[in-house]
């Protein structure tokens, strides 16, 4: 070949019996995808499925035109773009960000509303959900299955707690961050970062910031302040929260609000 894709594009299936990679080679119109050993088509995007026995890809005929989305070796759609293909955890299902004004998200084949810009879609644990963010009129929302929360002017990536019951992500309105948890809006801070849940989903963290003081939100309840925080971690059985934490120079170790 004439070149290989970066790191990112060279990837094994998740048993590491299977690897595929994008290739070049001058004279050819774009990237071709190889995957066990053979030469496929050109390519942009692929993704394995997590039992490793499926692939998907975004592919061009040698003619040109359109992209088209291909899983176990057959067409699944053809739009003017396609996004990476995202495969539930239980590997029955296929979704991905597909068109240009209106951008939707498919799933399964089956095309979503259209709307300015969608984010990537995000499955739940069980597979039984699926959930992406929305832009629409200047605003961005979040629709799990026949629910749609918002409007807000930004939203953060979309996390499922493990036993997929609870749907949590950030989201701004103006200048202050909040946390949504299910139907419920946290209060506003000035930053807020990614959610942590506990293994068995009944218990979510998050580190946020407000006047120069950083803190751990526990289950809606807040933390004590300290001056600089660490992402805090759950115990096993989600009876304990700890994250280490800085104040006057000095780190601190804090499990369940104590030092």
């Amino acid at each position: 070949y004439t070149a290989i894709e970066p790191r990112s594009m060279i990837r094994f299936s998740p048993d590491g019996k299977r690897l595929a990679y994008l290739s070049y080679t001058r004279g050819q119109r774009g990237y071709m995808l190889v995957c066990d050993e053979k030469e496929m088509r050109r390519c942009s995007r692929f993704a394995f499925s997590p039992n490793s026995r499926r692939l998907a890809y975004a592919g061009y005929e040698p003619s040109g035109g359109d992209p088209y989305m291909f899983c176990d070796g057959r067409i699944v759609s053809q739009v003017s773009a396609l996004g990476t293909p995202v495969f539930s955890p239980d590997s029955r299902h296929l979704a991905y960000r597909a068109g240009y004004l209106p951008h939707r998200i498919v799933i399964d084949g089956r095309n979503d509303p259209g709307f300015d810009n969608v984010g990537a879609p995000a499955f739940s644990p069980n597979s039984k959900r699926l959930a992406y963010a929305f832009r629409k009129d200047g605003k961005w929302g979040v629709i799990c299955g026949n629910a749609r929360r918002g409007p807000y002017d930004e939203v953060g990536k979309i996390h499922f707690s493990i036993d997929s019951a609870a749907l949590a992500y950030r989201a701004r309105r103006g200048k202050k961050w909040f946390m949504v948890y299910g139907k419920v809006k946290g209060p506003s801070f000035a930053e807020v970062q990614d959610p942590v849940f506990s293994l068995k989903g009944k218990h979510f963290a998050y580190a946020a910031s407000d006047r120069d003081s950083w803190f751990v939100v526990r289950d809606g309840r807040k933390g004590p302040n300290y001056n600089e925080i660490g992402p805090p971690v759950f115990s096993p059985d989600g009876k304990h929260l700890a994250y280490h934490a800085t104040r006057e120079g000095k780190t601190i170790l804090v499990c369940d609000g104590k030092e």
